[in-house]
């Protein structure tokens, strides 16, 4: 018998990237406080708390990876300019682990710096050798964010294309110095009218980077602004 946990509510809180979670039916989850890290001169050093909430113990282990976006695309490379303290390490069933992460050496300058912590679960042999048995690791990516020494220059440049009657595709441009996360969209018109439901995204967009988002149902020549959540602040953009 498999089980698959997934909570939709946990999954809204504690991921802003992409989460698979697949356990046995000895039934194993891990909750992630915070879910995203930021690192900056005066906090050099951050703390993650790992709980295993399964009634197994569960051993993790942390890779520390640079994150780049190219073409729509996520890009992740080996880096040693973070650490990251314990890398493997085993807790109980309903335990925490503390994980310290840090800057190697200084990494600040005029443009925030992106980083994905990849915590993966290490499946014991045991389980590994169970026939009629589908087992798969637990795995899960958060973002880390190293700060700019200077202020922060947030430039978000929106644009629309019509693609068909009511399809149109939304760009988001990042031209600034800041890593601009995106949660909620929503598309109004010039008389202040809601022309859609909140549209649900979970888009980071590095400085530099653009993301694309294709609408349907929506008749690009009512359009006249849009209600973003753009770091946790609600803002309202107009569309020329």
């Amino acid at each position: 018998m498999i089980f698959v946990l997934i909570n939709r509510k946990r999954l809204q809180k504690w991921f802003c990237g992409f989460f698979l979670f697949c356990v046995t039916c000895s039934g194993n989850a891990v909750g992630v406080s915070p879910t995203r890290l930021t690192l900056s001169p005066d906090t050099p050093i951050a703390n993650l708390t790992l709980t295993n909430e399964g009634d197994n113990p569960l051993t993790l282990q942390l890779e520390l990876v640079k994150w780049r976006q190219a073409n729509d695309k996520e890009i992740y490379t080996h880096s040693d300019e973070l650490i990251a303290t314990p890398q493997i390490f085993r807790i109980s069933a309903h335990g925490k682990q503390v994980v310290r992460i840090g800057l190697e050496y200084p990494l600040f300058d005029n443009q925030e710096k992106a980083y994905r912590l990849f915590i993966q679960e290490v499946i014991p042999k045991l389980r590994l050798k169970k026939k009629n048995q589908l087992t798969m690791a637990l795995r899960i990516s958060l973002p880390i964010i190293v700060k700019t020494l200077s202020p922060v220059q947030q430039n978000l440049v929106w644009s629309v294309k019509t693609l068909q009657a009511k399809t149109l595709k939304l760009r988001a441009e990042n031209k600034g110095n800041n890593v601009v996360f995106i949660n909620r969209l929503q598309f109004f018109s010039s008389d202040k009218q809601a022309l859609t439901q909140p549209l649900t995204t979970f888009a980071y967009l590095l400085p530099g980077s653009t993301k694309d988002w294709t609408i349907n149902t929506i008749n690009a020549k009512k359009l006249s602004s849009i209600k973003a959540s753009i770091n946790d602040q609600i803002s309202l953009v107009p569309i020329s």
